[in-house]
């Protein structure tokens, strides 16, 4: 390969790069704050109706979980990677210990999906697992 094309296709390849990377740095690393509406899967098998639930999220570290407006539990959070950590602090649905869930982000990052990586509440980690969580507009 001619030197001269060797040196357009580096100079490419260079100019490239910086675009890949700040695009993968765009992905958001944690759920911004807002009010996220609970999307059940097709095959949701929970034995509750979760549509009456909302989740919201005040800044990084404070999750609300509400059921048809009232608080059922306000939960510290934290992140670790792209891992969600979750802690309840008080309300009817708390769980013991530290939850951890992998974050992934669908839909240009207004649906959240929460993976169980560890949690020691298996009512919630079942739950958890077969739903979504949209943003609201």
């Amino acid at each position: 390969m001619p030197t001269l094309l060797r040196r357009a296709l580096f100079a490419a390849l260079v100019l490239a790069l910086p675009t890949v990377a700040s695009a993968q740095s765009s992905v958001p690393r944690k759920i911004p704050p807002g009010t996220y509406l609970i999307v059940p899967d097709p095959t949701f098998a929970g034995g509750i109706d979760v549509s009456v639930f909302t989740i919201r999220f005040e800044g990084d570290s404070l999750m609300v979980t509400e059921q048809s407006g009232a608080m059922m539990t306000r939960s510290k959070t934290s992140y670790q990677g792209n891992q969600l950590l979750w802690t309840d602090l008080e309300g009817d649905l708390t769980c013991p210990g530290v939850a951890k869930y992998t974050v992934a982000f669908t839909d240009e990052g207004r649906t959240v999906r929460l993976t169980p990586v560890e949690d020691g509440c298996p009512e919630r980690s079942a739950i958890i697992g077969q739903i979504s969580l949209k943003r609201r507009s």
